[in-house]
Parts: structure tokens; sequence; C-alpha cells
């Protein structure tokens, strides 16, 4: 039961003023940012821009209410690898945009529960691999989880800094605002 209507002639709440449209980010941001001890010591370890980060546990779809904007991911978990971050200076950072979801978590170095998979490919082409539980991780300089209450949230910003050596992962992480954009441009319909 609906007719159609040619905009160009009869447009509905026709306006030469300006109209504001906000958008609110729907998805988190996580970002990974890599580190380790220095070149000479012997526990350092060889990561670069070919190192792959994944997040191992996770959901990668789900919809989006319409009433509420809750995001209800799917109940399919998946591995999603991050996305490396042209630019110079940036060989040692991932980000994606990744379904906001809770983060599952049993007990430390379960396979079920959501974390970090980091793959580091050594000169002599061996790979090592290091796991970091993702839900535990405190903010920097705090006892405070960076996901308190146990989810990453729709329009949140994780940067997520992880120091590995040859035997360990350091983890700290930090909860940073997106980058706004303010833009205007002339739109018709």
């Amino acid at each position: 039961d609906h007719n159609s209507v040619d905009q160009s002639e009869c447009g509905i709440c026709a306006t030469e003023g300006m109209i504001t449209l906000n958008f609110r980010y729907v998805m988190s941001q996580v970002e990974v940012v890599l580190s380790t001890s220095a070149e000479e010591s012997s526990d350092h370890v060889n990561i670069d821009a070919n190192t792959v980060v994944e997040i191992v546990n996770v959901a990668n779809e789900g919809y989006v209410k319409l009433g509420d904007r809750e995001v209800v991911p799917s109940s399919t978990k998946v591995t999603y690898t991050l996305n490396v971050v042209t630019g110079s200076g940036n060989e040692l950072k991932r980000h994606s945009a990744i379904v906001p979801q809770d983060l599952s978590f049993t007990t430390a170095g379960v396979s079920t529960n959501a974390r970090f998979k980091i793959t580091v490919t050594n000169t002599d082409g061996t790979k090592d691999v290091y796991y970091a539980d993702i839900k535990p991780i405190k903010k920097t300089d705090s006892s405070d989880p960076v996901a308190p209450d146990g989810k990453w949230e729709s329009g949140v910003h994780y940067v997520y800094n992880l120091k590995l050596t040859k035997t360990e992962i350091k983890v700290s992480a930090t909860i940073t605002d997106w980058t706004t954009v303010d833009a205007s441009d002339d739109v018709w319909m």
C-alpha cells in the first residue's frame, strides 16, 4: 500500500535550511600495539609487519535492533584477523571494527576463551604462537578491567598494548574515544 512519489517534484518535508545528521558508532574498535624487548636482548622477539594478530572465539557478525540499537552478536564463534595499520611507523599496530559482544572466559589459558593469538614468523621460517586471554586484561596503571562489564561495548575504542618476549606476554590496555570527524555537504533527495 505505497504510492511512488517523485521527490524532485513532490518532496516530503522540503526545507531550504540545513538538517544535522548525527551518527552513532555501533561497532567496537579494537587496536593492538605490539612491542618487544631491545633487539640485542636475549628475550627479543622478531615482530614485524608480517606478524599476524587474531582474536579467537569471537563473533564476527550480528544484527542491530532498531528500537534500542542493541547489538546482538551471532552465536557462532570464529577467529578474526585484525588489519595491519598502514603508513610509516605503524608496522606494529593492528586495528579493526569488531561486533560488540561478551568476552568468553572460564579460567586462564582455556582454549574456549576470547583471546588474542599472535603468530610470529622467525627468520628461519619457524613460527612462535602467543595467546592472551582478553577479559581479564586490566587498564594501564589500574586494577580495573578494560572491559568492566566483561564485554566490548558499542562506540568504544579499546587499545591493547602487548609486549612479547621469549617467555611471556605483558598486556595492558586503555579506552580512548573514536576519532570524531565533522563534515558538511549538500545532499539532494
